[in-house]
Parts: C-alpha cells; structure tokens; sequence
C-alpha cells in the first residue's frame, strides 16, 4: 500500500477494503482460522480507512461464527468503539487485552483515553502515572550499553501532561510540558501539544505560535495543520481557516477523526443562532419604601437575539428585541424595543452595531454599539454605546425619562484561575440627572477539581448622581463592598452532553449617603444544561435583599435562558 503519493494510498486503501468486503461470504465458509484471520485484517484494514462504525458492525457480527479476532485486531475494535463515544465498551476491551500484553504501551495509551473520555480522571491518570513510572529514560542494547532515548517515556510523558489537563489542571499540564520541550526543543509533536494547552488556557495567540512552531519542524504534519486553524479560529481569522480547511478536503484525508472534528467545529461557525432569556420576579415591598424601588412589585423582562449564517466570512445580520415590564403603585410600565443589526468578528475584535426603536411605532429611534477587543492573549477592553438605554429604569420610563449610556471595561488575565476586571460606566438621563459609576473585582478559582469548582469574587462597586430625589431611585453617593462565592458542580456528562449545578451566594456592605451602611445579601441556584453540540439552557431561582433610601427589599425571580445553534 506504500505510496509517495497519498492520494494514491488512499485509492489503494479502498480497493483493499473492497477486496476484503468482496471475500466475506468465502471466508465465512472457509475453515475457522481463515475466516479468523480474514476477520482480522480486514479490521485493520477499516481502521486505517478511518470507518469506525464498520468495524462495529463486522465485530458484533462475528457471534455468526464464534470467532474472535486476533488482538492486534481487537485494538483496533477498542479504538473504534472510542471514537464512536462508547467509551466504556472500549475499556472492557482495553482491560481485556492488557491481562495479556500488560506492557502495551499503545493498549494503556488508549485505556488512558477510554477512561478520560468516561470523565473518570483518576482512573486515567493511574494509567498515565504508573505508565511514566515502569517507563525507562533510555532504550539499551543487549549488554546493557544506553543507545538511545526511549520513544515510549516521551509518548509516557504526554499521557501524563494530557493527565493534568483532562482534570482541568491546565497550570500543571503546561509546566510539566515545558519543562519536556527543555530537554526536546525539536519535537514538533510537544509543540503540537503545548499550542493545545495554550488553547484550552484562552491564549490563541501564544497557541498559533507554537503550532507554526511544529509545523516548521515537521511541515508534513497534519496534526500540526489542524492545531494551527484551531488558533486560528479562536483569533477570528476565518479567512485563513478556510484556506487550512481546502486542504483538508482532500481524498487522503476521508475518515480522518481529528480532521473530521475540526469540520464539525468549523460547521458550528456557520449556523444560525438564537440565544433568550427570560426573567420572572416578584418583590416583598416595605411599609414605609417609598417610589424609589426599582422592581415594583412585580416584574418581567424577556430578551433575544436571532443571528442569522454568515453572509461573509466575518459578519452576520441579527434581530434583537427586547420588553421589560412592572408593576408600581403608580401603575404598570412597560418597555419595548425590536432592533436589527449586524454582528462582526475580524481579528481578534467582536462587534457588534444595530438599530433600534419601539413596537408601538413611536419615533424613539435609537443605535446601539457594543464590543470587545482582546489586545493580547492577557488583556482584552471591552465598550458600548446605547441611545435608547435599558439600563434606565422602568419607574423612570414611566415618567417618560430615558436615557443614554457609555461604558468602558478592562479585563486581565494572566493566570486561567485568576482575572481581574474594571469598569466605568457613564448614563446620561433625558431630565438632567448624570450618573457615573464604576467596578472592579477580582475572580480566584480557589478550588478547581474536574467535578467541582469553587470561586471567589471580592468586588467593588461606586456611583453618584448628579439629581437627587426624582422618580426613580438616584442616590447622590453610593458605595458597595462584597464577596461572592461561586459554587459549580459537574452532576452528568456524556461528551457534549452535561448539567452542571450552581450555586451563588454574595454578601456586602451597602452605603449611601445620608443612610446608615447595610448589608446586602444575594443568592442563587441555577442549572446549566447542555444537550448536545446545538442546544444548551439555563434555569434557576435566584433572591436577593437591598436596601434603597435606608429600606429593604426582597425580591426572587425565576430565569431561564436559552442557547440554540441550527
């Protein structure tokens, strides 16, 4: 089958899966050896034409005849079954094989996976450890003389690091694997590897450098090519993707796994999107609150987004609509806007511009800019402009107010467990009131195993109005002081499938002028649910009490929101 020309191998493939297809019914009725070993290479054979669902099917048919095929064909049938997602038939096999080749790297490498890809990580990383354990640095000679470096402790090694990255210790995984590429600078599969850590950190930019790294060491590298329009994607690049993709295209690389997963990575670029939220709430107003509750009694806000394909390579048309509504004393208010727009995503910056104005028709015609841009794989600022505000309150809208808003954010963040973030914001309202506000927190991932996750989030929050005592709530100074506590759990997952508990709590020290300081408190419980590739959702409850002019008030809301691809 050895060809200089990969096309030529692959039509060779083809044929030779063919003939193998075409002796079945012979070797069915031949004696049980032949047929065994028919079986066999024919499996094999499947397997290097990447049609994995084939070898499924010609294995579990094999009961016709009682015969198993060698073990160099049954590893082939543990990979398949760990490509096609069912990872736990793929660890009975490899458990089985390994009673009797116990020193099969390529047996442990793929028990290794079979357990990663079944979330049980512990498992895996025995594998992994134990493998670099009984692994030797050196291959000797007969004699006992060193000869040369051991290719299994390498590939030992990457198990390993791939270990710490799969339970999310991403840190870990890198210095570990910096500290290989140390001693094997010229290694384009460490290289390889390290611009997925890179990735997987939320640094493109570092990740495409070590990719075209790889793929200067070894240009003939596919899976260099593919780690290199992974970045790619991620810095918004879409127009050297495609280029990386047509050469994807070709026969060779049909039934190609990793090739065939970035396709479907890049199809999830192409399709529509909607994303909604909806919002319930319900407030315990106090005796002596006064109109300044910025709730009413009862509230209801649904947002949504509609995002069309691509018309180009990096913009897509959207609708947006927005209503919010609540009840007050003085009545029920209502705020409604329907918008359209364009949404642009071009080297590393996420644009999005659209107009917008009322669904009665009135004349409040308004524009609405928001974006961020990352400046490196630590910095990123993000903006907006809206003329029409959403932020104004709705006992403000009832007295006819309105408003427009600027805001303006930093992010960094060197470390995947540890941000910080700022923010001004400025909202200009229709009365004269001038409102200046800023933030900033700082996020620590304090616990961070694969099943769950606890972050801390002390934050600071100050503003001032320039009117006091209007319609709507406008202190003249506030500040805020608090720590958050975020609480994730990982329940259920099946590959793209899973639900993932949270829990949010938050206390802080309220104080506005003219009122003593008081304690706020927020809680929440929300489910994140994700069904497959396409369709994800979120749901919970969440309360809260604050104080308003001196005055608590509890409100709860139910949520809900929804994220669908098609």
């Amino acid at each position: 089958l050895y060809s200089s020309d990969p096309e030529q191998s692959r039509k060779d493939l083809d044929e030779l899966v063919s003939r193998y297809a075409d002796f079945e019914n012979i070797a069915v009725k031949s004696k049980p050896e032949i047929y065994r070993q028919w079986l066999s290479d024919y499996i094999v054979a499947l397997h290097y034409q990447g049609n994995y669902k084939e070898i499924i099917l010609v294995y579990e048919n094999r009961n016709l005849t009682e015969i198993q095929p060698a073990d160099y064909a049954l590893q082939n049938v543990a990979g398949a079954y760990l490509q096609i997602r069912q990872p736990d038939t793929a660890i009975t096999l490899y458990s089985s094989l390994l009673e009797r080749q116990p020193d099969n790297q390529a047996l442990q490498s793929g028990l290794f996976y079979a357990y990663s890809d079944s979330h049980d990580y512990e498992a895996a990383f025995e594998v992994a450890d134990a493998q670099v354990a009984k692994t030797g640095q050196w291959r000797k000679d007969h004699s006992g003389a060193v000869v040369k470096p051991n290719e299994e402790r390498l590939a030992a090694e990457i198990m390993l690091v791939n270990a710490y990255a799969y339970q999310d210790d991403l840190q870990q995984a890198r210095k570990k694997l910096h500290s290989i590429i140390d001693l094997a600078p010229y290694n384009a599969e460490l290289h390889e590897n390290l611009s997925t850590l890179y990735r997987w950190s939320e640094w493109p930019q570092q990740a495409l450098q070590e990719a075209k790294i790889a793929n200067t060491i070894k240009p003939d590298s596919n899976s260099g090519r593919i780690a290199q329009t992974y970045a790619l994607m991620d810095l918004y690049e879409y127009e050297a993707v495609e280029k990386q993709l047509e050469f994807f295209e070709r026969p060779y690389f049909k039934g190609n796994a990793a090739v065939g997963r970035l396709k479907q990575d890049w199809q999830q670029h192409q399709k529509r999107e909607l994303y909604s939220r909806l919002e319930l709430g319900r407030t315990d107003v106090s005796e002596n609150q006064s109109v300044q509750n910025p709730y009413g009694s009862a509230d209801q806000s649904l947002e949504t987004y509609l995002y069309d394909k691509p018309y180009s390579l990096y913009m897509r048309p959207y609708v947006h609509q927005y209503f919010a509504q609540a009840d007050f004393e003085e009545g029920t208010d209502r705020y409604e806007r329907l918008g359209a727009g364009m949404h642009w995503r071009k080297h590393r910056h996420n644009f999005r511009l659209g107009l917008n104005g009322n669904y009665n028709g009135a004349s409040d015609i308004g524009i609405s800019l928001s974006g961020d841009y990352a400046l490196d794989d630590y910095w990123s600022v993000a903006y907006g402009f809206n003329s029409f505000s959403t932020n104004v309150p709705l006992r403000a809208y009832f007295q006819d107010i309105s408003g427009s808003d600027y805001s303006l954010g930093l992010r960094y963040q060197k470390d995947p467990l540890q941000a910080v973030s700022a923010g001004i914001s400025y909202l200009d309202f229709s009365d004269g009131n001038e409102r200046h506000s800023g933030w900033i927190n700082y996020e620590w991932r304090n616990i961070n195993r694969p099943t769950y996750k606890m972050t801390l989030v002390p934050s600071v929050y100050t503003s001032n109005n320039s009117q006091t005592g209007g319609p709507y709530f406008s202190p003249e100074n506030d500040l805020s002081v608090s720590l958050g506590l975020r609480n994730v759990w990982t329940t259920r997952q099946n590959y793209d499938a899973f639900l993932k508990p949270h829990l949010d709590l938050e206390v802080g020290l309220y104080d506005q002028s003219g009122y003593d300081t008081k304690t706020n408190l927020s809680a929440s419980y929300w489910h994140e649910q994700s069904f497959d590739r396409d369709l994800s959702m979120e749901y919970g409850v969440r309360w809260s009490r604050n104080y308003y002019d001196g005055q608590p008030e509890n409100h709860s809301a139910f949520f809900a929101v929804l994220n669908w691809r098609f």
